[in-house]
């Protein structure tokens, strides 16, 4: 689904109630029916499919061998439609394996679909693997295997799985040091969800579940390359980026001219940087 893309909101020191005033507008006009939107959700889901009781705590599997956390989506949470990204983390026990890490998406039909990847498994290290697998079936689980290169089973699990479809509201990620950030987005049934550095993805994928990313009062330069490389991939393909700046004013300049650099907006370079 494409995107109507906001280029950038940056304010000046003093005007912290220009851009409240701002983003309480953007929010007014997310809640405009989509025409795109609509005809997808005739065919999707009505409200939730899975289990919607599925607490938001990661999921953990262990044996003798390894011990592995799960992770989808945000907050335990994939989306109809999109691309919902799996992270593995996999503590080995033993000695170093290769091995095939697999998730299968279970559905009424039968007509399961595998994905998998080939990776090897470092002896009493944490190794992290990434699954981006689409969320076009309605899906109620998954099934998690990691496989030898052997063909031993060290992990097999089914587990439930938790796809909401949002209709015409929005999925709002907000990546911000503020303790309660900007959850007035919240009253208008937009579904949000906190971000920092230490749950934010890696590439743009990760990003996929969302229509609006809000980075306010946050140093985006404490980001990594590759996790400000995914805001970049998240543009460029259609999402909506809204950025303020608040206490972090310098940052919000520096944001905006690595923006205009990387051909996201256009800046007037004789200009103080406001946009």
């Amino acid at each position: 689904m494409k995107h109507k893309r906001v280029l950038c909101l940056l304010q000046e020191k003093s005007s912290l109630a220009m851009i409240f005033l701002i983003m309480i507008s953007l929010t007014a006009i997310m809640l405009l029916p989509c025409k795109v939107v609509d005809a997808s959700v005739a065919r999707a889901p009505q409200v939730n499919v899975g289990n919607t009781d599925q607490s938001e705590k990661p999921i953990i599997l262990t044996n003798d061998r390894v011990v592995v956390t799960l992770q989808y989506g945000f907050e335990q949470q994939a989306r109809y439609g999109r691309t919902m990204q799996l992270t593995a983390k996999i503590y080995n026990k033993g000695e170093s394996f290769t091995g095939e890490i697999a998730t299968t998406l279970m559905n009424e039909e039968q007509d399961n679909i595998r994905y998998a990847t080939t990776a090897s498994i470092v002896g009493l290290e944490k190794n992290v693997v990434t699954l981006n697998i689409p969320m076009n079936r309605a899906s109620k689980g998954i099934k998690f295997e990691i496989l030898s290169s052997s063909n031993d089973t060290i992990v097999e699990e089914v587990i439930p799985l938790n796809v909401v479809n949002l209709g015409t509201y929005y999925y709002v990620g907000i990546l911000s040091d503020m303790s309660t950030p900007l959850s007035y987005f919240e009253y208008f049934g937009n579904k949000c969800v906190s971000l920092d550095k230490s749950n934010f993805p890696s590439d743009y994928l990760g990003l996929d579940i969302l229509d609006v990313l809000v980075i306010e009062n946050f140093k985006i330069s404490s980001l990594t390359l590759e996790q400000q490389q995914a805001i970049l991939g998240f543009v460029k393909r259609g999402g909506t980026l809204v950025l303020g700046s608040e206490a972090y004013y310098e940052d919000g300049i520096s944001a905006i001219h690595w923006l205009s650099n990387q051909n996201i907006i256009s800046l007037d370079k004789t200009s103080d940087g406001s946009v």
